[in-house]
């Protein structure tokens, strides 16, 4: 009997490929002898990068400036010239408790730093996680790197941050790096918010970072005349569209790297590619997958609506592990056959490392069940 775990992080407290190992265990305890096999997931978010170095890729690390503009050492994976950016791993919160003045202020300039060393390193594709991130400048910080100059009335350069870009007058393109035009580069994004509104960017993760009411009002005004500007001055790639699903990912970095010319697409599934998600489920009798928390969002893109849609491509059953279950009865409409909730075994578990790994193991032997009802079942499929 032949078992897939493809788990996703839960966040703050276990990693995917923790989180997958935990539930082996539990599987194993309960039947020695299945051959489970371990794929840790993600969906273009934070724990994207550890998740491709688990796969095999390589990586480098650098020094670039936190959100807060504090030089510090950052991963960027590779693969065959295909460079992997991680918001979360370089703009985070990291282990910051946010206020206001922090989202204010929030600075995606490193991204352009880890972008600019891609490109000095000869990639030909560099994909951006979207996920995770401290700041709201619309990619400002980011642009700037990369060459872009940012003015205010007085010609004199902008300070950091989504606040500040109320007071710009003025942007020049003439220095972007010409590089950015002979390669590939993609956003990996699972929200569809757009960058400005009630369900843009500052609006409806300011807050997750910090902002109190007034400092959103100020993020919104800064993102809006960010974008009124650029409609006067587009880039060489042409204008973005403010609106358009993603671009208010990370804090408007997804319309950020619009603005470059780069592509928008579900992390999911371009992370699944790069994992050989579809061959180590074509030969699996039942997969087990999961995340933090399964919600409305989790039905379009994250990680265990994009590994069930695999798994029901080869029509393998899938159940799936969680920190919280707030579907329900809806968790049918992903395929799943089974769901575990770890608060309804062992209580709240956020933030709580040990515990979670403990009804993680637990939730793989409950699982066992399911493993015997799936080869019972299998020469029906």
């Amino acid at each position: 009997m032949r078992v897939l775990v493809s788990m996703d992080k839960l966040k703050g407290t276990a990693t995917a490929a923790e989180a997958c190992a935990a539930v082996s265990r539990g599987l194993r305890r309960a039947e020695p002898g299945l051959d489970v096999r371990e794929l840790p997931m993600a969906d273009g978010g934070d724990g994207t990068l550890d998740a491709l170095l688990h796969g095999g890729y390589d990586h480098d690390t650098l020094v670039v400036p936190a959100a807060d503009g504090r030089p510090e050492s950052a991963r960027v994976a590779r693969r065959d010239g295909t460079y992997l950016v991680e918001i979360a791993e370089i703009c985070g919160l990291g282990g910051a408790r946010p206020t206001a003045g922090m989202a204010e202020r929030a600075d995606s300039s490193g991204v352009g730093d880890a972008i600019r060393h891609a490109l000095d390193a000869g990639a030909g594709e560099i994909q951006v996680g979207l996920g995770g991130s401290a700041t709201s400048d619309g990619g400002a910080g980011m642009l700037r790197r990369l060459g872009a100059r940012f003015l205010d009335r007085a010609g004199q350069p902008l300070a950091a941050g989504g606040s500040a870009l109320a007071e710009l007058a003025e942007l020049d393109w003439s220095g972007l790096d010409p590089r950015l035009a002979s390669i590939r580069l993609l956003g990996l994004c699972d929200v569809d918010s757009p960058l400005l509104g009630a369900s843009g960017a500052a609006e409806v993760f300011g807050p997750q970072k910090g902002a109190d009411p007034a400092a959103v009002h100020r993020i919104e005004a800064g993102l809006s005349r960010f974008a009124q500007v650029v409609a006067r001055t587009p880039p060489p790639a042409g204008f973005a569209d403010p609106n358009a699903a993603g671009a208010g990912a990370a804090g408007g970095l997804g319309w950020g790297l619009r603005l470059l010319g780069a592509e928008l697409a579900g992390g999911g599934e371009r992370i699944a590619d790069a994992l050989g998600l579809d061959a180590a489920t074509s030969g699996a009798d039942l997969v087990i997958t999961g995340e933090g928390r399964l919600d409305r969002q989790s039905l379009a893109g994250k990680t265990p609506a994009v590994v069930a849609g695999v798994a029901r491509h080869h029509r393998v059953p899938v159940a799936a592990v969680v920190g919280q279950d707030r579907l329900g009865e809806e968790a049918a409409r992903l395929g799943l056959v089974r769901v575990v909730a770890l608060e309804r075994i062992a209580g709240p578990t956020v933030g709580d490392r040990d515990r979670t790994i403990r009804a993680l193991e637990q939730a793989g032997t409950l699982l066992a069940a399911t493993v015997a009802q799936a080869q019972r079942d299998a020469p029906a499929r």
